[in-house]
């Protein structure tokens, strides 16, 4: 971009942020170090950030004298200007942790083009790639072009994984001269010397070095998840595999009321948290008496041995299992869908999922009430089939059990219910 555009740019994003960092919320509240007012600081950071690329320095050492005077409540930050320092600083974007992020997503994935991350676009402009044993390099320059700026910056980095969570880069400048050629030959033989690859990396590049603990959060919990997915499964088949090897043992400790050892409690916590998954999986969304039955039984044991399973999936499943059976119903009108959207929420509830039920009651209110209402009335008035009767009576316990008051649709089918009760023809 011409430079006098990027100039004009950079100064009015200078302007943005300095009218964002006077938010009234940012100020608002008793405590300094409050999310409202980091968040503020953060504009703050950016607008200082700018006025350092046009030789205004002086003004930060003016601001954190400032900041020093406001007291915080919490003895251990004491003041604005830790919040800023220990805080807010940290976070502040800088160009060597977008290459850095840019560099572990290429290390991780066969893509070697251009990516946006955040508000800057990552260009490669030569890559070189190498493995060996279970370390990793990546080394190359990359054109970063700021989308709020335009402002260019050409960088060189390298970035060393050596394994786990391991990974270290260095990010640098563009310079000029054979600077980079003669980087360039001394990183491609940096994995010849395994044991001394970070000091030598050091030694090319020079400049801080940047870990995984330098990503931004996002990002870095991500890489994270992915990583420790491989070793997270094998530790869950082994947990299985001790559950079923003592199974028998733990049902007895159950009953004995005997408290779990650490051991045999994490195997427990794992195998029935997994257990109650597979069968909803299997059955959802019709699930029936029998796999629910299942499920209250392993949930039972597991709150016997003083123990909760990992839910966290369970939870996932279930209220697209509810959503699948209320559409359903609305378009069939059929009992069976009643029948399994009371056992699924009457799971929820005995596995303690704290499943958010206003979804089902909307529904149950706003698109079924007329229809349960002209149903029951069509079935008390004798102009129904008995079949309908049995729609009916689900249709009501249904709204029992989402808290609704039915006592009037109750009273309507009483009669029905009686006269059906001593009909030897009607019970199997």
């Amino acid at each position: 971009a011409d430079e006098a555009k990027v100039q004009a740019l950079k100064l009015l994003e200078m302007q943005r942020h300095a009218m964002l960092m006077y938010t009234s919320c940012g100020w608002f509240f008793a405590e300094v170090s409050g999310l409202e007012t980091r968040q503020v600081l953060g504009y703050a950071a950016r607008a200082l950030e700018l006025a350092a690329d046009f030789g205004i320095g002086s003004l930060e050492d003016d601001f954190l004298r400032i900041l020093e005077k406001a007291p915080s409540n919490i003895p251990e930050i004491g003041n604005g200007r830790v919040v800023f320092e220990k805080l807010v600083r940290p976070t502040v974007v800088g160009l060597d942790r977008v290459v850095h992020q840019y560099a572990i997503r290429t290390l991780h994935s066969a893509a070697e083009g251009k990516q946006t991350i955040y508000r800057f676009e990552v260009e490669p402009l030569e890559l070189d790639r190498s493995e060996r044993d279970r370390q990793q390099l990546l080394f190359g320059t990359v054109r970063v072009t700021d989308g709020f700026t335009l402002e260019t910056s050409t960088l060189h980095f390298a970035e060393l994984y050596r394994g786990g969570l391991d990974f270290r880069c260095r990010v640098i400048p563009q310079r000029d001269g054979d600077f980079w050629e003669r980087a360039r030959a001394q990183l491609q033989s940096l994995l010849d010397h395994p044991d001394s690859s970070e000091e030598r990396l050091i030694d090319i590049l020079g400049g801080p070095t940047l870990r995984l603990v330098h990503l931004f959060e996002e990002e870095r919990e991500r890489v994270i998840d992915g990583l420790l997915a491989d070793r997270l499964r094998r530790i869950e088949e082994m947990n299985e595999r001790v559950f079923e090897e003592n199974e028998d043992l733990i049902e007895d400790l159950a009953e004995c009321r005997y408290q779990l050892p650490q051991e045999l409690a994490a195997a427990t916590t794992t195998a029935l948290g997994k257990r109650i998954a597979s069968v909803l999986v299997e059955s959802l969304p019709r699930l029936d008496a029998s796999s629910a039955a299942r499920i209250h039984y392993w949930y039972d044991l597991a709150r016997t041995l003083g123990v909760r399973p990992n839910l966290a999936r369970t939870r996932s499943l279930i209220e697209p299992a509810l959503r699948e059976l209320m559409a359903r119903l609305e378009s069939q009108w059929r009992t069976e869908f009643c029948v399994h959207i009371v056992r699924l929420v009457e799971t929820a509830r005995r596995l303690e999922l704290d499943l958010n039920e206003t979804f089902l009651q909307d529904w149950y209110w706003h698109s079924l009430w007329q229809r349960i209402e002209s149903t029951v009335n069509e079935v008390a008035e004798g102009h129904a089939l008995r079949s309908k009767y049995v729609l009916a009576a689900a249709l009501v316990r249904l709204g029992r059990v989402l808290n609704f008051n039915v006592d009037a649709f109750k009273e309507r089918l009483r009669p029905v219910e009686e006269k059906l009760s001593q009909d030897p023809t009607y019970w199997p």
